[in-house]
């Protein structure tokens, strides 16, 4: 008998327990139901994430961390500034040509190619790029000799802070063709990669007799070539196995183990003539850091360097996976090069976040 009441008071207690919960979880639900309806923000705690197995099995695992976020979600006032320099171990090419143009972020894709300038850099020189530039944004920069021969292409992912991007050179330029991308953030904006965050380091070669209809490819790896001939004192250590940021190397607009047309007809005149054909070729100061307004640049060539539309999906894949990670198949009929609204590729739908330096009525040279 003393049993059984033991077990009945036992009962009764997991039933009270039990009540207790229950309004405990009402009572929360409750007051998520008012903070929302007062439409206040619904604090929760961050999760960590984590790379893939790829990710974890490669030779640089935080390529697809989010480092790239900033931790408190305030706006930079540096966010998508960057420095931009041209290296090479051993010079053999005293000066050399970048070509520079930006493919600016939108929620459905990405403005086409709109065309920053043509600037002459003594080798190992850096200029700084501040304004009209954003996280997220592409840059794209097509390297020429000051003889007009191309020898390199690069893209680079826009950063939330400062970044340090280096386009290193082989010693053997013209042969090789072979561009080493290496850029990460730049707190400080010395020009050096900060070395407790992430950073990339990625290859593209140039392909094609012709430059009006050559091709490059984001390689996997490097093979061919000697890659000790792009590791450069200050930078990260080479490796010939490609880390990109999360959007190179999976999604719609995945660039890694691809090959694109470098040029299309379609693109801006500025972007298609040799350097000094359409607009004059600006000379990078050697004395002092050398500074551009990247809204100003766009609008000063703004007859002879838009490319107008928006591309909603990777265009001008020359060969490559094709079928984006299983999820949906290109169209093969956008054959325009990167940066252009092909046909049928929804030219023209652009639904700018917020506004941009050069849109919408914005004075140029002025800041966000």
């Amino acid at each position: 008998m003393k049993s059984l009441q033991l077990s009945l008071v036992s009962l009764k207690s997991s039933a009270c327990y039990l009540s207790f919960i229950q309004r405990s979880l009402s009572a929360v639900t409750v007051s998520i139901i008012a903070l929302l309806g007062m439409g206040l923000p619904l604090m929760m705690p961050s999760l960590p994430v984590l790379a893939d197995d790829d990710d974890r099995r490669s030779a640089h695992p935080k390529a697809c961390e989010r480092d790239y976020v900033l931790p408190n979600g305030s706006l930079d006032p540096h966010r998508g500034h960057f420095s931009l320099a041209i290296n090479q171990r051993q010079v053999t090419l005293p000066e050399v040509i970048a070509r520079v143009s930006i493919m600016a972020k939108r929620p459905d894709g990405y403005l086409n190619e709109r065309f920053i300038g043509d600037f002459r850099y003594k080798m190992n020189q850096r200029a700084k790029f501040i304004r009209g530039v954003n996280p997220g944004d592409r840059v794209i920069v097509r390297l020429f000799t000051t003889q007009q021969q191309l020898i390199g292409y690069s893209a680079f992912e826009l950063l939330p802070d400062n970044a340090a991007v280096h386009l290193v050179l082989s010693s053997n330029p013209l042969q090789t063709r072979v561009v080493r991308t290496v850029y990460g953030f730049d707190a400080n904006e010395d020009g050096v990669i900060d070395t407790n965050r992430t950073s990339y380091s990625y290859f593209t070669q140039v392909t094609g007799a012709n430059w009006q209809t050559s091709q490059v490819t984001f390689l996997k790896q490097v093979q061919a070539v000697n890659v000790s001939m792009f590791q450069i004192a200050g930078l990260p250590n080479v490796s010939p196995i490609s880390a990109c940021s999360c959007s190179f190397s999976r999604g719609r607009f995945a660039l890694l183990d691809r090959t694109l047309l470098v040029f299309s007809p379609g693109l801006a005149p500025a972007l298609v003539s040799l350097p000094g054909q359409t607009v004059q070729v600006i000379t990078v100061s050697d004395r002092t850091l050398s500074i551009y307004e990247v809204s100003r640049q766009v609008v000063t060539y703004q007859q002879v360097g838009f490319t107008t539309g928006t591309m909603t999906e990777l265009i001008g894949v020359v060969s490559g996976d094709d079928d984006d990670d299983g999820r949906r198949r290109r169209r093969r009929n956008c054959n325009q090069g990167i940066g252009n609204g092909p046909e049928g590729c929804d030219p023209g739908n652009s639904r700018p976040r917020g506004g941009s330096n050069d849109e919408g009525g914005r004075r140029p040279g002025r800041n966000r």
